[in-house]
């Protein structure tokens, strides 16, 4: 059993003149993907960073505020970082540096990080308390055989996320030519801030194909608060990436106020569409989900009951997401602090309307390649679950002792 603080050590090199010295890249805690090894995004330096903390490459960055987030990447390059994260490298006598990335990643590592972390708001640990974490170390021969294993896991997960990419790169291709193309087509004509299309496509604005476009409504807003549970309450932030609803980032509301804010009440079908933050997030409502409401970020679109036998509903959705719509977005989204459209500019989008079957047979194109999309983060997240199983098996005490202040 060793110390943390024994077998690595804290770097901590201020770097005034980046530029100067050939550094390029900044990170921040916002450029850490939770649970992930790699670094995928950083900024540039500019006159306005305030990193003066130095990493080099085959360093660990390791995230010490909101420990829970697990945040904790190897650097593949040089650069600076926020005083927000710590530069672990090992000694290397007693610890290969393989090893390491892994060590940190462990769930007991991370629980005693949260453990001596302090402040309410946003908590931080510290090196000296880190340095006190106990775990197993086992000789330089096995940790070698350790880290392969574990390495080859890691390549693994690499390998399918990219394969992910992949995919979703190729998927809004295939959107990219079946909402400008279609299926089948020979004539085209022009549409205008649009290009070709085929000539025997309909064009309508979206608030023609529409019985509401409206938006949610904030409760304390308007004198009422949040409860601990009830009713769900629909955030911009409960609409993920993959364009689903995260029921497990809703809030909630009580019946009362469910009734009261009348306009933000969700109906079966309503189309969900982020018009705050993150904008042009789609999602659609369900039976689950209700009864819901939702807040003044997501925009409510119900389509008319008298457009619904000549329109797909899953084609709408996929419309939505399509750069043609992302296009309308850069135009006409508001920048401030917090980018947001207006409804106006969302009531004027235009929507190319196929026949029903060709609607169809998009939806059912586009639904295949989700379905494949969905398998291959099914095995990213197994791979990613097989790989911390192993981490906490081969680097926990014997016996199975999982309590990490031990």
């Amino acid at each position: 059993m060793v110390t943390f603080g024994k077998v690595a050590r804290n770097v901590n090199i201020n770097e005034k003149e980046p530029l100067k010295h050939g550094i390029t890249r900044a990170v921040g805690l916002e450029h850490l993907d939770p649970c992930s090894l790699r670094i995928t995004r950083w900024g540039e330096i500019t006159d306005e960073i305030s990193f003066t903390r130095r990493f080099s490459k085959g360093q660990i960055l390791f995230g010490k505020r909101r420990a829970y987030q697990r945040k904790a990447a190897l650097a593949e390059f040089d650069g600076i970082c926020s005083s927000d994260i710590l530069v672990f490298e090992a000694r290397s006598d007693v610890l290969i540096p393989e090893l390491l990335p892994f060590i940190v990643q462990s769930d007991r590592f991370f629980e005693f990080a949260i453990n001596t972390s302090s402040g309410s708001l946003s908590p931080r640990t510290k090196w000296k308390d880190l340095a006190a974490y106990t775990f197993p170390l086992p000789p330089i021969d096995e940790q070698r055989r350790i880290a392969e294993i574990l390495w080859a896991a890691e390549d693994v997960i690499v390998k399918n996320e990219a394969f992910v990419a992949e995919m979703e790169h190729y998927k809004q291709l295939m959107m990219r030519d079946l909402f400008r193309r279609g299926i089948g087509h020979e004539e085209f004509r022009e549409v205008k801030k649009i290009g070709m299309v085929p000539v025997k496509w309909n064009t309508s604005k979206l608030r023609d194909i529409c019985e509401l476009i409206t938006k949610g409504a904030t409760p304390t807003s308007y004198g009422y608060r949040f409860q601990n549970s009830g009713i769900n309450f629909i955030k911009a932030e409960s609409i993920s990436e993959y364009n689903e609803i995260d029921l497990d980032s809703v809030a909630f509301i009580d019946y009362d106020t469910n009734k009261a804010l009348k306009r933000s009440i969700l109906q079966k079908n309503d189309i969900l569409f982020t018009i705050a933050g993150a904008l042009g997030r789609v999602a659609l409502v369900n039976t689950e989900v209700l009864p819901a409401n939702t807040n003044q970020a997501v925009a409510i679109i119900r389509l008319d009951p008298k457009y619904r036998p000549r329109i797909n509903l899953d084609y709408i959705m996929y419309y939505l997401t399509s750069s043609l719509i992302r296009q309308h977005i850069e135009k006409t989204a508001i920048v401030t602090a917090q980018p947001n459209i207006n409804l106006s500019h969302l009531r004027e989008f235009t929507i190319l309307m196929p026949s029903l079957l060709e609607q169809q047979k998009i939806t059912a194109i586009l639904s295949s390649i989700d379905d494949a999309i969905a398998a291959a983060r099914a095995s990213v997240e197994a791979s990613k679950a097989l790989k911390m199983r192993s981490i906490n098996q081969l680097l926990s005490p014997p016996g199975g002792d999982r309590d990490p202040t031990v």
